[in-house]
């Protein structure tokens, strides 16, 4: 799988990075406690912004109970408790999610936590302007890692073919960014004369990926939401984000 996400030279890149983080670490502290502290400031820890991405867009839910749970419920049961004056069953909810998250990341092994690391460098090392939207970034690496851990993946016996990640998925996501402020006029990109309001930009990306609303509108090329296919299978592959970079129809900010 590694292969797919990312080149040989980008892969040593990355390899070389996250080695010298460690390194760096290990130098005022245990090699496991350098290990421990990375995992948690990328992606464990109470400030790591996949952590508060994956709670914002209630991916515990999903995670424990199942796309069934509907992304308008709890804040429909939120505004009935505080006028009621009670917790709110979601607040216990999200307590609950908490702790699990918590006996997940203190039970994790140290390959998990390398394996972690390495997969989310990969992911962010081939980017490119994928970078300036971290939600959608947090959302591929939480396909990416799902389908790691997937009976697919894990009986895959043919290797993907290299760079598929950077083809498939972060071109299409580029272009389809690029295009919103640049046209093709005689062999050069010149900008778009667009109104702004007509225009999805960085952030409008990013809000479709921060809220559950968000990630219930999107719709693969098979006209299938992304979030029933998610209920029904054990997690989400490189080919269905693939198909949701090439198809997305992305709301604007405030729309």
């Amino acid at each position: 799988m590694l292969e797919a996400l990312t080149n040989g030279t980008q892969m040593r890149n990355m390899y070389d990075h996250l080695m010298i983080q460690l390194d760096s670490r290990a130098s005022r502290m245990s090699p496991n406690q350098a290990l421990l502290t990375l995992h948690a400031d990328y992606i464990g820890g109470e400030h790591a912004n996949y952590r508060k991405w994956y709670f914002a867009a209630q991916l515990d839910l999903d995670d424990a109970i199942g796309a069934a749970n509907s992304a308008g419920v709890s804040k429909l049961a939120r505004k009935v408790s505080r006028k009621a004056g009670v917790p709110s069953a979601s607040a216990k909810t999200l307590d609950t999610a908490h702790s699990r998250w918590r006996h997940a990341m203190a039970q994790m092994s140290s390959y998990d936590r390398m394996r972690q690391l390495a997969l989310y460098l990969l992911c962010w090392g081939e980017a490119a302007q994928v970078r300036f939207v971290p939600e959608c970034l947090c959302f591929i690496f939480k396909c990416a890692d799902d389908y790691y851990r997937s009976p697919e993946c894990q009986n895959r016996v043919e290797a993907v073919p290299e760079g598929l990640y950077l083809r498939a998925v972060v071109r299409p996501l580029y272009r389809f960014i690029r295009d919103q402020g640049y046209e093709v006029v005689d062999g050069a990109f010149l900008r778009r004369e667009r109104d702004h309001e007509e225009i999805i930009g960085y952030d409008d990306v990013n809000q479709l990926f921060w809220y559950p609303e968000g990630i219930a509108r999107i719709v693969l090329t098979d006209k299938v939401r992304f979030r029933s296919r998610e209920g029904r299978e054990e997690g989400a592959d490189l080919g269905s984000v693939r198909r949701l970079a090439s198809s997305m129809s992305l709301p604007r900010s405030g729309s």
